[in-house]
């Protein structure tokens, strides 16, 4: 759904794809990308009235997502999944991410911080770079 309003009335809008997405994020004007099921990501450039599908990199599915200061988008998801696409690029490029334990955590969110991003898990918090 979609609103023009701040919430006062809601437009039902398509995805092309029939799966389930779990996050949105605003990159700036018009610009969205939403993110979900199967590592699935979809960008507007016209708040919505359109789609596109975007290279993703991993087909796990993505549960949060955030954009940094230098305008880096990064999406995370379980199995130590942290996929970013840097400004300008028009895929995103994929690892995993493992603790020192040997564990992959299944990162639910992502925060920028001052050395990269904070991502929360179900094993705690990671700290990390997005270079």
């Amino acid at each position: 759904f979609k609103s023009n309003d701040d919430g006062q009335s809601w437009q039902k809008i398509r995805l092309p794809y029939a799966g389930s997405m779990f996050g949105l994020l605003s990159l700036g004007g018009e610009k969205v990308l939403a993110f979900g099921l199967r590592g699935n990501v979809l960008e507007s450039l016209d708040a919505g009235a359109s789609w596109s599908k975007v290279g993703r990199g991993t087909g796990t599915s993505l549960i949060g997502g955030t954009v940094t200061e230098d305008g880096s988008v990064v999406l995370v998801g379980g199995n130590g999944t942290l996929v970013v696409r840097k400004p300008g690029a028009s895929s995103f490029s994929a690892r995993s991410i493992q603790l020192k334990s040997g564990q992959n955590p299944a990162f639910s969110a992502a925060a920028p911080s001052a050395n990269g991003v904070l991502l929360t898990s179900d094993l705690g918090a990671v700290n990390t770079s997005v270079q």
